[in-house]
């Protein structure tokens, strides 16, 4: 006659932690991407929820030894604070890692934020990434990495991350932002990428 009774205090159970058993599921399938959102996010505004997204830096930037000189760190700026182009392009000709008969030829804006600005920088035969912060000025790791031209082409894959901000793997380099007002068509970004080192190598 309990049966019933049983029945019932089991759907009440069952009914109760469903969803949190499946949220923990869920964390615990996606906690690498998850961590790795909370990881990036510099700002958030309650309200109308505003999340702002930040490039984190490089774990195996250049050593100090191939840090940028002061100098060129207190080049001319623009408005906001950020470094000019020509001083980004100095960054990468005076690192230390641009041979000779290397130079920087063309450079493509990838992520722009009031926080920050990432470039790629391509010279002859390698593709620099050029991260523009507060943080990075100050401490002279503004070069993130650098990869060769093949490696580089090898692999440019563009994913779908927020609104307005989207990732970008670029051969061994996987998901750096890039901003999509800036590059609002992935297939267009890719080109560019790609379009970096058009003639670079005559």
């Amino acid at each position: 006659m309990s049966q019933p009774s049983d029945l019932s205090a089991w759907l009440d159970f069952t009914s109760k932690t469903f969803w949190p058993l499946t949220l923990l599921i869920v964390i615990f399938i996606f906690r690498a991407d998850i961590s790795d959102f909370m990881k990036r996010l510099t700002k958030v505004t309650y309200g109308n929820t505003t999340l702002e997204a930040e490039q984190r830096e490089a774990r195996d930037a250049p050593a100090p030894s191939e840090q940028v000189r002061a100098d060129v760190v207190a080049a001319e700026r623009d408005v906001p604070g950020f470094l000019s182009i020509e001083a980004i392009l100095e960054i990468v000709n005076s690192s230390g890692l641009v041979q000779e008969d290397e130079k920087s030829l063309r450079y493509l804006p990838l992520f722009d934020s009031s926080a920050q600005r990432t470039w790629l920088v391509a010279t002859r035969q390698q593709l620099f990434c050029v991260l523009d912060s507060a943080k990075t000025r100050s401490s002279g790791k503004l070069i993130q990495w650098k990869q060769d031209r093949v490696k580089a082409l090898s692999k440019i894959d563009i994913h779908p991350y927020k609104p307005d901000v989207g990732l970008v793997d670029i051969g061994a380099r996987r998901q750096w932002l890039y901003s999509i007002r800036l590059h609002p068509d992935a297939n267009d970004l890719r080109d560019e990428i790609t379009g970096l080192f058009d003639n670079s190598a005559d």
